[in-house]
């Protein structure tokens, strides 16, 4: 039941992130993850636990795809849009990643 409501509560502040227009969403999203880690680990030790493991995986697997979407924003969008000869393969791929 927590796992669901922690779910509804990343989702949930989704939405008004997006309504509101504010960029830095992925800074609230972290920082929101960080202090439930925070919260929900009774201590350091307990990132040698599978837990823990699978914590970390997730925050690695989040920090990949943060780099990927500034990579598309920064770089395959913008060649994208001029016209690029390789840009469409490019953007295919990283969509697909």
């Amino acid at each position: 039941m927590m796992h669901l409501l922690a779910v509804a509560f990343w989702f949930g502040a989704l939405v008004p992130l997006y309504l509101r227009g504010w960029r830095p969403g992925w800074c609230v999203i972290l920082l929101a993850g960080i202090a439930m880690a925070a919260i929900w680990l009774p201590s350091v030790a307990a990132l040698r636990e599978p837990y823990g493991q699978l914590l970390i995986a997730k925050m690695v697997g989040f920090a990949l795809l943060m780099g990927l979407a500034a990579v598309n924003k920064w770089r395959l969008w913008p060649a994208l849009a001029q016209g690029s000869a390789d840009s469409g393969r490019r953007f295919r791929r990283a969509v697909s990643a």
